[in-house]
């Protein structure tokens, strides 16, 4: 919620709607590899889930201290308006919400722990069982950053609009994305 968030505030609308399907994309792929079998390696091998950890938290600090190296970088009349620049960059937004929670460890763990809790032998194919039930996460969090996308971009566009202000967005969203990264450091 917190990267398409960052992202909306940054960018505008667009971009946490784009980031918010590149999340739940990513999350996707944690499904699949779940239902599949191929979440038992970060059982078997912790250390893989701590060198993803790792990966993912230095990934957020990246993207954070690139926010504000280019809010500094750039004078206020050289920044692009919201539409030329989503439109140019969507996709660019869309990889690097796939990238962020493909290397979230803890929706990993979560997939691992908690949703085997749910599966009943009983009741036929686990690994459609697996998919059913683990489809439900990222189609509830998509639904959710949409909605924190759409709220803070608005809010951008309304109350904050402005060309000091445009350098004020990246700055809060790299502090942003820099404190999860910081915050998956040290959990």
């Amino acid at each position: 919620m917190l990267y398409a968030l960052s992202h909306a505030i940054a960018a505008g609308k667009k971009a946490g709607y784009a980031s918010a399907f590149g999340l739940a994309t990513g999350n996707s792929f944690h499904v699949l590899l779940n239902a599949f079998g191929l979440s038992f390696l970060f059982v078997r091998y912790p250390v893989l889930c701590t060198i993803i950890k790792y990966a993912g938290a230095l990934y957020l600090l990246y993207l954070g201290g690139t926010y504000i190296n280019n809010s500094r970088k750039k004078l206020a009349t050289d920044l692009p308006d919201e539409k030329t620049h989503v439109s140019v960059k969507a996709i660019s937004y869309y990889n690097k919400g796939i990238v962020v929670e493909f290397l979230n460890p803890k929706t990993a763990l979560f997939y691992i722990s908690i949703l085997p809790q749910f599966i009943n032998p009983d009741k036929g194919s686990l690994t459609m069982q697996m998919l059913m039930l683990g489809i439900c996460v990222p189609t509830t969090a998509l639904f959710v950053d949409l909605s924190v996308s759409y709220f803070a971009g608005t809010l951008k566009t309304r109350i904050l609009a402005g060309k000091f202000r445009n350098k004020i967005h990246e700055v809060v969203s790299g502090v942003l994305l820099i404190a999860m990264g910081g915050f998956l450091l040290f959990t």
